[in-house]
This record gives structure tokens, sequence and C-alpha cells, in this order.
């Protein structure tokens, strides 16, 4: 916010973010008196986080990059077939107001990655690649408000509720929204390096 006030709160235009943007910080560039230092910022358009990561030279993960590291458990890759997983998740989800909470307070996951389900709901890149229109049959739709409204017409694994929830965020959202639970991650692209042989 210090190096870019035209994301600021007092200087966002409406077309980037909501009424509700920042709406818990005390001022521009200070957080809530209650608010803990390591715990997720939320309130943020999807404007503003990709705005953010860039501005750190990361980008937001996509949708299926976002999956493919959600399906893992501590101690496997795709834990999607075990009930239990799906069981916490949903607990997970029913839990109030744990965007307060600080990070990295729980076990990683199998790829080493904190808090995918147990603090908040997550913006991804293209959290509006999956759309539906009005008319479908038409074959045209306007992309220009961002908008995600397909819920789970592409989800693969139907028995995993709590995909179709994420979906179903998914289709609820504009990009200027800001949700007292939804914030953001950020990713950034590694170089592989083959061993010599």
């Amino acid at each position: 916010m210090i190096a870019n006030p035209q994301w600021r709160k007092s200087n966002i235009k409406r077309i980037f973010a909501d009424s509700s943007y920042l709406k818990s910080w005390t001022s521009d560039t200070t957080l809530s008196d209650s608010a803990l230092a390591n715990a997720p910022i939320c309130e943020v358009s999807w404007f503003a986080c990709k705005a953010f990561a860039k501005s750190v030279h990361k980008r937001m993960p996509t949708l299926d990059e976002w999956e493919f590291v959600a399906m893992a458990d501590e101690v496997s890759p795709n834990a999607r077939k075990k009930p239990q997983y799906s069981d916490a998740i949903i607990d997970l989800y029913l839990q109030k107001d744990r965007q307060f909470q600080a990070v990295k307070n729980t076990k990683p996951n199998y790829w080493g990655v904190y808090n995918m389900f147990d603090l908040i709901w997550e913006w991804t890149d293209d959290f509006n690649s999956v759309l539906t229109t009005g008319e479908s049959r038409g074959g045209q739709y306007d992309d220009k408000g961002l908008f995600c409204a397909a819920s789970a017409t592409s989800a693969t694994d139907v028995l995993n509720y709590a995909a179709f929830m994420r979906f179903a965020l998914r289709g609820s959202i504009k990009a200027n929204y800001t949700i007292a639970n939804l914030g953001f991650r950020c990713a950034k692209d590694t170089t592989f390096t083959s061993p010599k042989p």
C-alpha cells in the first residue's frame, strides 16, 4: 500500500473494488487493532490481489494449480477418495471467523503448502474461467465484468462436496467483490533443472 497508493482504500476506484474493500483497516496503511500481522489479508478484490502479486514479482495460482495442491492431505498427493478428507474440509468451512487466525498453525500438506482450507477462501488467477452465459445456445458472452457463474459445471469429482462448495463460491462473485473471508496467496514459477547423468 505504501509503494502503490492507487490500491489504498481511500484511492481505489469502484471498478476495481466494492465499498467493503479493506473496510476493517483503521487507515490506508494500518491493519485494525485486533488484526494479527501474520493472519491472512481479506476484504480484497481480485484486481488488488493480482496487482499485489505482480508488485512482488509473483502471480496468483490458477484454479487448476490450486485444486491440484488442495487435493493432497498431509501424507498423500491425492486424498480425495478418503472420506475423512472431505469431511475435515467441510468441518473447517463451518468454523466462523477462521480468517483472523495466524498462518502456519497447522501442519502442511503433502506438498509442504500450509492452510489450504483452514483459514480463508482464496482468489485464483482464473477464477472466472468457468463461465455460463444467460443463453448458452447463443455461444456468446461478455466477460467485461469478469463474472463467474458456472458453479460446478466442470467439476470432475461429483462426490467431492467441498470442491462443489468452492465452485459455488466462484460462481457467485465478481472480480471487484471484497468478502470478509476471501483472500489470496501468491505463487511463483520455478525453473526445474534435471540432474546431470
